[in-house]
């Protein structure tokens, strides 16, 4: 697997683990406010490192805001 596909799944595997959990709370919407108004406040980038994609340990996470 070429380099920068493996980033990608690496980068793609560590995202999914740390955001997984924080799924239904990025999903609800504010009080009283029509749904699709409003945009994300922040994006989270993470890099991992491991033998595979699969195997990846998250090794730091950015907040873009």
């Amino acid at each position: 697997m070429p380099n920068t596909a493996r980033w990608a799944a690496t980068l793609t595997v560590a995202a999914t683990a740390v955001c997984g959990p924080l799924a239904g709370s990025a999903l609800a919407s504010p009080g009283g406010a029509a749904a699709g108004l409003y945009a994300p406040s922040a994006l989270v980038l993470t890099v991992g490192h491991g033998e595979s994609a699969a195997t990846a340990a998250p090794a730091r996470a950015v907040t873009l805001t």
